[in-house]
């Protein structure tokens, strides 16, 4: 399965943030300032139509994020 095509089966599902050791400290640094950190659940709402950047809601905010920042979030798939 294409990465795409893996990214797109996930909207709307939510996730709980496990870490971000794998993003460089500037943006781990502009995460936290966010409220995106560890233990907090994220949801992705939407991918833009050219693919880059995603839609995702954390804390009722929604912020755009790219591919590559997603792809250093380590994630736990919240069950229903």
């Amino acid at each position: 399965m294409s990465e795409e095509a893996e990214i797109e089966s996930d909207i709307g599902k939510i996730y709980r943030i496990l870490s971000l050791r794998k993003c460089p400290l500037s943006q781990r640094v502009s995460l936290y300032t966010r409220g995106i950190i560890p233990g907090k659940e994220i949801r992705l709402r939407q991918i833009s139509p050219l693919g880059d950047p995603l839609i995702v809601e954390i804390n009722q905010q929604t912020f755009a994020i790219n591919r590559d920042m997603w792809s250093c979030f380590d994630l736990e798939e919240c069950r229903s």
